[in-house]
């Protein structure tokens, strides 16, 4: 019943336009650092008018890891199966804490979210392996209560079938902006594709690389940069790590830069690192972006040359956008 429950209450919400309740959210506060050893550290650079943002954390060794994906990650197999503390392996677990004012106001991001998924999450045979979820939301907590929509049961997705989001707030889910005259999503890197399975309530809309998408030919080993999107903006970003990858004894590190097409937050990271260390078994995950509050006269330059992509942009209509560096 614990997993029934929850499922019929967000859909009870879901009808119409109310906002869930914020525990439905997960936990917050200070457990996040005791149960995975977490800490965060900023450092800024006024005359490169930069930000760099360091979360390091551990997996937690009490969360439950399946025997067997195809029998207790099944959710077409009768009732789900459960953990020793009659949790389902299919329901994720959920921790965000706030980040302070100097963090909001250097990066845009107002909290993060840590999520362990122990059967993963769809889409099916991509991301259905354990991992964790880091998602640098760029709202609030209450906010994201208000991000209903009706569900496709029993998953946590909203429903894409034509005509089932008649709310403001369920729709909203589907209003995905692209660069004008153009096939390339706006903040996000080319190449960025959105699946349709991963609209899911109280998060957003899910885009990567989609030459990036794990399957049997392709499986996933590195993690994978998240953008989320909700009613046409990007509403948090997200490095996904399998737990595979965070574990073991051997120490590894990855790092992508990033360019986005029709730019118009400029704020968005321009590089993702995550290192794991496997004498501490401590995961650090570093982004380094452009600073959102003014500082410098390469501030400005980067704002012309934003406001330069969104002209041209719009004066080649039916034309490719050509990618810009935004580092």
């Amino acid at each position: 019943m614990r997993f029934v429950l929850p499922l019929l209450l967000i859909q009870s919400f879901a009808l119409g336009e109310e906002c869930v309740p914020i525990e439905m959210l997960g936990t917050s506060g200070d457990e996040i650092k005791e149960r995975f050893n977490y800490s965060v550290q900023m450092s800024e650079d006024d005359e490169a008018c930069t930000y760099s943002l360091k979360v390091s954390f551990k997996h937690d060794e009490e969360q439950p890891i399946p025997d067997d994906l195809s029998v207790q990650c099944n959710a077409m197999n009768g009732p789900p199966a459960v953990d020793s503390n009659g949790i389902p392996y299919l329901k994720h677990r959920s921790w965000y804490i706030s980040f302070e004012d100097d963090i909001k106001e250097a990066t845009g991001f107002d909290h993060v979210d840590l999520s362990f998924n122990p059967c993963g999450h769809p889409p099916l045979g991509a991301f259905t392996v354990p991992h964790y979820d880091l998602h640098f939301y760029r709202m609030t907590p209450y906010e994201r209560t208000c991000m209903t929509c009706v569900l496709d049961l029993p998953s946590p997705a909203c429903d894409v079938t034509p005509g089932a989001q008649s709310s403001d707030s369920g729709r909203a889910y589907f209003n995905v902006k692209k660069v004008f005259g153009t096939d390339d999503y706006s903040n996000m890197p080319k190449g960025f594709v959105v699946d349709n399975s991963a609209f899911v309530m109280m998060m957003g809309g899910h885009a990567w690389q989609g030459d990036q998408t794990p399957s049997p030919d392709n499986p996933w080993i590195n993690p994978i940069y998240i953008l989320g999107t909700y009613d046409g903006n990007i509403n948090f970003v997200e490095p996904m790590i399998p737990l595979t990858w965070m574990t073991g004894n051997e120490s590894h590190g990855f790092t992508e830069e990033y360019q986005y097409e029709g730019r118009t937050i400029k704020e968005l990271p321009s590089s993702l690192s995550v290192d794991y260390d496997a004498d501490t078994g401590m995961v650090t995950v570093l982004f380094i972006g452009p600073k959102a509050t003014s500082c410098s006269d390469s501030d400005s330059a980067l704002m012309e040359e934003v406001s330069g992509s969104l002209r041209s942009s719009k004066s080649q209509k039916g034309k490719k956008n050509s990618k810009k560096s935004w580092d």
